[in-house]
């Protein structure tokens, strides 16, 4: 399947990350993040998309979004410099015409590497799919705390 997602993402990372070792210690970045995916391969309903990211975080992004009947599903990894943010996605499918469809739900960070060592939060995920092309556009905003 081929589709074509802009998405807007929506994602406040108000997150604990435990108690923070002097080595360690926590921080909140704000974050505001724009990112351009293609489609690199489709398994059923199931899109795998990369692309660069540019902003707050630039890197790579890489994202699979499950489409259901009613639901989208996705786990995302965005590659920095610095280490790597990783978490999951769910959100509610609203029918749409001339082949979009817009989503809304939740997702949550459940993972960082390196400077992102202990990032974890919760975000707002809201976008529309286009099911005859493929590009992804992507926005990321909010704080992370890691």
């Amino acid at each position: 399947m081929r589709g074509i997602v802009p998405i807007v993402l929506a994602l406040t990372l108000v997150a604990s990350t435990g108690s923070a070792t002097a080595a360690h210690a926590a921080r909140v970045q704000s974050i505001t993040d724009n990112a351009s995916l293609h489609l690199t391969t489709a398994d059923g309903n199931t899109l795998y998309e990369q692309g660069k990211a540019s902003g707050n975080l630039p890197g790579t992004v890489e994202v699979a979004l499950t489409l259901g009947d009613r639901t989208a599903t996705s786990t995302f990894t965005i590659h920095t410099t610095g280490g790597t943010i990783s978490g999951h996605g769910t959100g509610k499918l609203h029918p749409g015409k001339g082949g979009y469809e817009s989503f809304g739900g939740t997702c949550a960070v459940t993972h960082g590497t390196g400077r992102f060592r202990g990032a974890a939060g919760v975000c707002g995920l809201y976008g529309s799919i286009y099911r005859v092309e493929d590009p992804m556009r992507l926005q990321v905003t909010g704080k992370l705390r890691y």
